[in-house]
């Protein structure tokens, strides 16, 4: 098995490249090989390829490979933006307790 983006041989499958981990320089590299977004190789394209009918691992489409979909890094971005956010309501619900805790020293 030959990574089809850093070509090291055996040590890692297309879509755990850590050398090209951006899906869209993933995308360019494929696309100025003209090699088949299914395979990643050169074929015949179409249902003529071998990978034409293999489904993504991460969205479950069928028009590209796994290693060039955009869903994990969406995935990541998603997660980091929901934590921070879960952290600033955390800190906005603290910032109301001390406020309504002010509001009641200062009422008696």
């Amino acid at each position: 098995m030959t990574c089809a983006f850093c070509r090291a041989v055996g040590r890692h499958y297309s879509d755990s490249c850590d050398e090209v981990v951006e899906v869209p320089v993933r995308r360019q590299m494929i696309d100025e090989r003209e090699a088949c977004e299914e395979c990643l190789e050169h074929c015949r394209r179409g249902k003529r390829c071998p990978k034409y009918y293999v489904r993504c691992y991460h969205c479950g489409g069928y028009d590209h490979h796994s290693a060039l979909c955009g869903l994990p890094d969406e995935s990541e971005v998603t997660t980091a933006t929901l934590a921070r956010a879960r952290h600033s309501l955390a800190e906005a619900t603290e910032r109301i307790g001390q406020l309504q805790e002010d509001l009641r020293l200062y009422q008696y």
